[in-house]
């Protein structure tokens, strides 16, 4: 059997994994009960074993080394699916200078996406088709490609959007390639399309809205857009946009520093 790799030694440190279970267990769904319980089995003999012997038949020496888990959520297993799936979309996107822009929304906010998670999948095109349109009206053809992030640095639940577009577009009439570049022009334009487009989509889903989880009658809450700067410098090479999309959920280190599991929200990612 394997050592405790960090993200299992936090699951199992005073059976704190099972302790938070039981208490939530009408809470967690069961895509992160699944992958939980697979990343905590990873390499043991509950996945199986491969058996290895020596060529020479006269050697009665034996070596069983067990199966991971292959699960997402897993910081071994789901690095290795994510570099290969970076590799893959090297290939497919354009070689060009990708910019990213990450889309938040109000607090208040996102525990509405928590509990109606068929609205996370809406949401992409709320960001994709305000960039989409301001091309166009430009007479150009972008590409995109967006990932969505349920979870924030202290690991609560967190909705966001980030987004990566090309600095460029294709004009459909000439075939020709001219660059362009997303910023807050005029002040607040953005903005103001990505807030409208979110509260479009929750009037429209608003018949089957669970608001039973909290009281969303609130005000004074604000959209924000994070964009990379205008300078040709800050702008992320293509690797790295498409890496920052497919991270696993935590890092090994990060999750060492993590002494109480209080940080269960990283399961939000686990099934996305």
């Amino acid at each position: 059997m394997h050592p405790d790799k960090p993200l299992k030694a936090l699951f199992n440190r005073q059976q704190e994994w099972l302790t938070f279970l039981n208490k939530h267990i009408g809470h967690v769904r069961e895509a992160v009960i699944e992958n939980a319980t697979k990343t905590l089995a990873s390499g043991t003999a509950a996945f199986g074993s491969r058996k290895y012997t020596c060529s020479n038949t006269r050697c009665s020496h034996i070596k069983f080394i067990n199966q991971t888990c292959k699960s997402r959520a897993c910081n071994s297993c789901g690095t290795k699916a994510a570099e290969r799936w970076v590799q893959t979309q090297q290939y497919v996107l354009s070689d060009r200078e990708w910019q990213h822009i990450t889309f938040t929304m109000p607090d208040k906010l996102w525990e509405i996406f928590r509990y109606n998670r068929p609205l996370l999948g809406k949401i992409f095109n709320c960001a994709a088709q305000i960039l989409i349109n301001w091309a166009k009206a430009k007479g150009l053809e972008i590409g995109i490609f967006c990932a969505l992030h349920t979870y924030g640095r202290r690991l609560n639940w967190n909705t966001h959007i980030h987004l990566s577009v090309t600095r460029g577009g294709i004009c459909p009439k000439t075939g020709t390639w001219k660059p362009i570049f997303f910023k807050a022009n005029p002040p607040r334009e953005t903005e103001d399309c990505w807030r409208y487009a979110i509260i479009t989509l929750l009037r429209e889903q608003y018949g089957e809205i669970d608001l039973s989880a909290e009281p969303y009658a609130q005000t004074g809450i604000t959209f924000s857009i994070a964009s990379t700067s205008g300078t040709g410098r800050c702008t992320l090479p293509k690797r790295q946009t498409i890496s920052y999309r497919r991270s696993v959920i935590l890092a090994a280190t990060r999750n060492v520093r993590r002494c109480r599991l209080r940080a269960f929200a990283i399961t939000a990612k686990a099934a996305c």
